[in-house]
């Protein structure tokens, strides 16, 4: 059960960081007049920030729960 809320939790990190991202560059577009230049420039950078947080919320959550990477060294 708490693998699946880890799993949420980065799903919805991840689809946020992109929406949010998407939706403020789409609305720029309407008020500057240069669709779709803004809503892609806003996809790209929710996309590389929903991987960064990705990143960087998994490496916290497998240090606090234990998540352990199997490894060469114990024959897992």
């Amino acid at each position: 059960m708490k693998q699946l809320a880890v799993y949420g939790t980065l799903a919805m990190e991840m689809g946020l960081s992109v929406g949010v991202a998407t939706l403020v560059g789409y609305f720029l577009d309407g008020h500057f007049q240069t669709a779709p230049v803004l809503t892609l420039i806003g996809l790209g950078l929710g996309c590389m920030a929903g991987v960064f947080n990705f990143i960087k919320l998994w490496k916290m959550l497998k240090a606090k729960i234990g998540l352990n990477e199997p490894d060469g060294k114990n024959g897992a």
